[in-house]
């Protein structure tokens, strides 16, 4: 690998990080700990910003995990709770100046693990 070549990586690796960052403190603000999800979805970065490849161009990739207890209602089971957390999350993109999510935002899925305890 060539100097230039580690010198743009490193440059993106930054550029990245410190996206990420913003990008955490926004979803903690914006996310109280009232939210009845708090604490309960877990962020997984994909494409660019799980790579740490992040340019100006970038959108979000994400998905989130969600716990819940097994049979009971959990966190995000209604409709309206999906596209208030949805709308949330595509206004502080927005806000952050990252593009539209790719595909119309097929990336931004939820998935359920549901908890059995014997």
């Amino acid at each position: 690998m060539s100097q230039l070549e580690k010198t743009v990586i490193n440059e993106l690796k930054t550029e990245s990080n410190s996206r990420i960052n913003i990008l955490k403190e926004r979803l903690k603000n914006e996310f109280s700990e009232d939210d009845k999800f708090y604490n309960k979805v877990c962020v997984y970065a994909c494409g660019s910003i799980g790579r740490l490849e992040m340019a100006s161009n970038s959108d979000l990739d994400l998905f989130f995990i969600i716990m819940q207890r097994g049979g009971g209602e959990g966190p995000l089971s209604t409709n309206i709770e999906k596209y208030n957390f949805f709308s949330k999350l595509h206004y502080i993109s927005s806000d952050l100046n990252y593009l539209e999510p790719t595909k119309g935002g097929i990336y931004w899925e939820l998935y359920l693990i549901l908890i059995f305890l014997i």
